[in-house]
C-alpha cells in the first residue's frame, strides 16, 4: 500500500465544491461535520473559504433572522441532494470559515479530517456562493476570493 503524504492529499482535494469531513475543535464538539469548499482558487488563495453543514435547520434560521440576513444566505440540502446527508441539513452562508493549507493538514494528520467525500453538485455550491456574497456580515476579503473566476 503507497501512504500519500499529507500535503499531496490536501493539495489534490484543495477544489471548488470538494467536501471535507472535519471533527474540528473550534466548533467545541468532536461531531464532525461536512465543509464544503467555496474558493474560486483555493490552491492558491492564503486561505481556503468553507461553510458546514448542520441539521440544526431551525436554529440556523432563527439565527439568520435574528441578524436580518436575506433568505438566500440560508441553504438547504435534502437527502435526494446530497447523497450523504441523511437528514435535512442547511448551510448558514452568514458564518464561513477560514483554513490554512497547513491547518488542513494539521487536521489530516491528526485525524480530524476525512475521510473526502463526494463533492457537492455544482448546483447547490453555486446557491452557497450566493449565499455568502449575499451576506451582510461577511467581510469583503472573504467574498472576493470566492467571487474570483
Amino acid at each position: 500500500m503507497v501512504l500519500v503524504p499529507a500535503e499531496a492529499q490536501i493539495e489534490f482535494t484543495l477544489v471548488k465544491g470538494n467536501v471535507y469531513f472535519i471533527s474540528d475543535p473550534a466548533f467545541n464538539t468532536e461531531t464532525p461535520h461536512f465543509f464544503v469548499i467555496l474558493n474560486a482558487n483555493p490552491r492558491t488563495d492564503e486561505f481556503v473559504v468553507l461553510v458546514n453543514a448542520t441539521s440544526q435547520v431551525e436554529k440556523r434560521r432563527a439565527r439568520a433572522e435574528l441578524i436580518g440576513a436575506p433568505e438566500t444566505t440560508i441553504v438547504e440540502v435534502s437527502d435526494a441532494d446530497y447523497r450523504h446527508f441523511t437528514k435535512p441539513t442547511v448551510f448558514d452562508c452568514n458564518y464561513p470559515c477560514e483554513k490554512t493549507k497547513e491547518d488542513l493538514i494539521q487536521l489530516l494528520q491528526a485525524t480530524k479530517l476525512g475521510p473526502f467525500q463526494d463533492p457537492m453538485p455544482a448546483g447547490i455550491v453555486k446557491q452557497l456562493c450566493q449565499g455568502v456574497l449575499d451576506s451582510r456580515i461577511v467581510e469583503k476579503r472573504i467574498k472576493d476570493l470566492i467571487a474570483s473566476v
